[in-house]
């Protein structure tokens, strides 16, 4: 079990390195030799005042805000990606600044382009830039709080990194990452050597996997990790990277942390290294923070902080959940006309919009399916249909043949109980008669004349979609309309 001292040292430690950086990100060693930095600088290219943070630290606190709810959801973590990428929040003057070009395309993939926590992130080799390893200490905390094998632990870092970075590199370079920060909760006496030994382990777990090409790391490995306690040694310097690379970053600050004897020592070494230095100082502070702990962090540092309230109030929420292993069930707004109606307009715009059409009627397209919309009797009918099924679409552009149908009075239920249960239908794909007590369980529908309707369409149909890979596509459906609904009536 993790305290709030650590936490905050690894969050604080984080956030002040970000900070320390970001004002002379890509200036170079030489330019940083001749005037180092010391002390919190205001940033001259965005115009934001000393103590404030980047991207690095907003992706970060986006994490922990999802984490705090007590379970580890990735499309939350999406949604709150979404709502600093589109939304500005978790930003530290209200308007984003320093994203990186591999997370902005992950997140335009989940937002625009409907693809999956599992398909978001990018996984060409030229994608590995630090910007997982920037925002994955929140994981390593969370996952430190839970009792489960090392390796369903990496499972969960993997996937974390994947979001936005997925090629191997990427995720081994985070899961390197999160054995120090483990190995450093895991011991009561803090040292390098812990730092040295969590490598260690972490090459011993990396190469029962012969897939994986680990020469990436062959310095950080078998020369760096052996400095252990050699400060200021010039000629390792020398080979130090300061890219964005994810492995430069990784190896960068590892050595800034073998290379000094403090918190303040470690950050400011990172910064003068040059080239990315928010983000080495950031990597580097979080483990430092936790190494030498909260109260080693200066406290004027801590004050310069921006929002560091806001950051403050963040650690504190994330201690209670972890510490008392509480999940926090979100809820759905109220049913109400008003919001329904919100919702139904949301979609139909979206329609309305689209330049999909078929037989003059307006269409969106989700996954397999295209969707069309009318008003019937004050009755808003959602028409779905498999967009390979000429049939099934012409049927769905004349208001017949129902595959999907929605009502206003059964959303609630349906939202909230029926994607949960979708993954049901897979299983009753040849059994009718279970699948439509299925159903009937799912939609609770409550208006007896507008069951009968829906059993009329849908034994017109005999279920609509008669194979497994059909069900799976209406439940990628479900799952659409369900982001949808969250997005917009979802209480935070």
């Amino acid at each position: 079990m993790i305290n709030l001292d650590e936490i905050k040292a690894v969050v604080f430690g984080h956030a002040i390195g970000d900070a320390l950086g970001f004002p002379v990100e890509f200036f170079t060693r030489q330019e940083l030799e001749e005037n180092p930095v010391v002390d919190m600088l205001k940033n001259e290219m965005y115009n934001t005042p000393a103590g404030a943070w980047s991207d690095d630290t907003s992706m970060a606190l986006c994490a922990i805000d999802s984490l705090s709810t007590g379970k580890l959801d990735f499309d939350d973590v999406m949604q709150k990606f979404g709502k600093w990428y589109y939304q500005n929040e978790y930003t530290v003057a209200g308007e984003v600044i320093g994203e990186g070009n591999t997370c902005s395309l992950a997140i335009e993939n989940y937002f625009k382009h409907n693809k999956t926590i599992y398909d978001c992130g990018l996984d060409r080799e030229d994608t590995n830039g630090n910007g997982s390893l920037m925002r994955i200490y929140p994981f390593v905390l969370y996952l430190a709080t839970k009792n489960m094998p090392i390796g369903k632990k990496l499972e969960n870092i993997h996937m974390a990194s994947a979001l936005t970075h997925a090629h191997q590199c990427s995720k081994v370079a985070c899961g390197i990452y999160a054995f120090v920060l483990w190995e450093l909760l895991n011991t009561k006496t803090r040292n390098k050597l812990v730092i040295r030994n969590a490598l260690t382990k972490a090459k011993n777990y990396y190469s029962q996997y012969t897939e994986l090409d680990l020469s990436y790391f062959n310095g950080l490995f078998d020369e760096i990790s052996f400095v252990c306690g050699k400060c200021d040694n010039i000629a390792l310097e020398n080979k130090i990277n300061t890219s964005g690379y994810v492995v430069d970053t990784l190896v960068a600050s590892i050595y800034c942390l073998f290379a000094t004897n403090s918190y303040s020592e470690c950050v400011l070494k990172a910064v003068n290294l040059g080239d990315d230095t928010d983000t080495t100082a950031a990597v580097a502070g979080s483990i430092a923070g936790l190494l030498y702990g909260y109260d080693s962090i200066p406290k004027t540092w801590i004050k310069a902080l921006v929002k560091q309230e806001y950051i403050e109030s963040i650690c504190n929420k994330a201690n209670y959940i972890w510490s008392n292993n509480i999940t926090i069930q979100k809820k759905f707004k109220p049913i109400t006309t008003e919001n329904v109606s919100l919702f139904w307009s949301y979609l139909y715009k979206q329609v309305k919009n689209s330049k999909t059409t078929f037989r003059s009627h307006k269409a969106i397209e989700i996954k397999e399916f295209y969707i069309y919309f009318k008003p019937v009797n004050d009755i808003k009918y959602c028409l779905c249909a498999y967009k390979d099924d000429l049939l099934m679409r012409q049927k769905a552009s004349r208001i017949a043949g129902l595959n999907i149908f929605i009502m206003e009075n059964e959303l609630q239920d349906y939202f909230i109980n029926g994607f949960n249960k979708s993954e049901e239908l897979i299983l009753l794909k040849n059994n009718y008669k279970e699948a439509n007590r299925t159903i009937n369980h799912i939609l609770a529908v409550q208006d007896h004349s507008l069951k009968e309707d829906f059993y009329k369409a849908l034994n017109r149909r005999r279920f609509a979609i008669r194979e497994k890979n059909r069900i799976e596509n209406t439940r990628e459906l479900f799952l659409e309309l369900k982001k949808y609904w969250k997005n917009n009536f979802f209480d935070d």
